[in-house]
């Protein structure tokens, strides 16, 4: 768990730009250390483990967990939505809210690069969920402040 990061008195800003970072960081090992064939066409195999036998990780670990993890944190490093007084601020936080979906959508109708798949479109809509709801509770419990 990282409640531990919660009961750290630091700037709220702080604890998304770290949890943010443990998101791409966790992401970016289970890509290099799982899935190094498909990094720059295929890195040479230095090393085997079980962990890399594809049999015993399931392909949504392998596969849409990083992508999701990315997303994640790329929603983790923007300014939150703000929905009190019907504002919604920054734009920039609702092109990258629908940075994900958008490109798995494209992919499926042949516009953007990449596969289609139906497992990556609800790992991003699961987090995308995930992140209104932080926002709208926050944006409640400021107004019950205020």
């Amino acid at each position: 768990s990282i409640d531990w990061i919660v009961q750290i008195r630091m700037p709220q800003s702080i604890h998304r730009y770290i949890v943010g970072l443990v998101m791409i960081l966790t992401g970016g090992c289970i890509y290099i250390l799982m899935r190094p064939h498909d990094l720059f066409g295929g890195l040479p195999v230095l090393f085997t483990t079980a962990l890399y036998q594809k049999n015993f990780i399931p392909d949504w670990i392998l596969y849409s967990l990083p992508d999701a993890l990315w997303y994640a944190s790329l929603l983790c490093f923007q300014q939150p939505l703000r929905f009190r007084d019907g504002k919604v601020a920054p734009v920039l936080t609702l092109i990258a809210c629908l940075t994900g979906p958008v490109h798995e959508i494209l992919q499926y109708f042949m516009l953007a690069p990449g596969t289609f798949c139906l497992i990556d479109l609800s790992a991003y809509c699961i987090v995308l969920l995930i992140y209104i709801i932080i926002c709208l509770r926050k944006s409640v419990r400021y107004a019950a402040n205020t």
